[in-house]
């Protein structure tokens, strides 16, 4: 598809055209084109955000639903 236009790349030089062209897309705001963004694997791994929930004191409930204290169910 990209060679056409480019001009005869090999197969490995159209990967790399269409995953480049793909993360200027993203950096300014646009849907890639060639791959959607769970199939891009261009080394950038995407670190999951930070959960943040209150600190469980270890004589409370547990937040798992047990009725159990903290420190005797999920704290142990």
């Amino acid at each position: 598809m990209i060679a056409d236009k480019a001009g005869g790349l090999s197969e490995s030089e159209e990967d790399s055209l269409a995953v480049a062209l793909d993360r200027r897309l993203e950096r300014a705001g646009y849907e890639p084109v060639y791959f959607p963004p769970e199939d891009h694997q261009h080394g950038e791994a995407a670190a999951p955000a930070p959960v943040r929930s209150e600190k469980v004191g270890r004589n409370e409930p547990c937040p798992c639903g047990s009725g159990k204290k903290y420190k005797k169910c999920c704290g142990a």
